[in-house]
């Protein structure tokens, strides 16, 4: 009877323990995204432009390049897309795939799209 009874506490014991470690690794899933954002830190070039959703800066790739200035300056003025100023710190979110050069960058939690062009590697990111 004693082994019952011992076992029968091994087992709570091992259950409150899981409970904890549950716990414990969803605290940590919620740390590691603040872990990333200081691995991936970079700054911006000037003169680029970044927009809020990824299909629009692929709208602005295609306007630039067809020379529709008007649908440009539309994006810009609706500020669903925005001219990027020089040394913005930013954290990229998204890297490039093969197939394109697109970006995705997080700015004072606000998430956005841009080439690659737009930001500048070299600089070092010191706080």
């Amino acid at each position: 009877m004693s082994q019952i009874t011992q076992i029968e506490k091994d087992a709570n014991i091992i259950s409150k323990i899981k409970e904890k470690i549950q716990i414990l690794s969803f605290f940590i899933t919620l740390l590691l995204p603040s872990i990333e954002v200081e691995a991936f830190g970079t700054v911006t070039k000037g003169g680029h432009f970044a927009c809020l959703k990824k299909e629009w800066l692929i709208d602005m790739l295609r306007f630039k390049e067809s020379k529709r200035a008007s649908d440009f300056q539309s994006y810009l003025d609706s500020k669903k897309c925005i001219i990027l100023r020089k040394g913005i710190k930013v954290v990229i979110s998204e890297f490039p795939s093969i197939m394109d050069n697109t970006v995705g960058l997080i700015y004072r939690r606000t998430r956005a799209w841009t080439t690659v062009d737009a930001l500048d590697f070299s600089e070092p990111d010191h706080e």
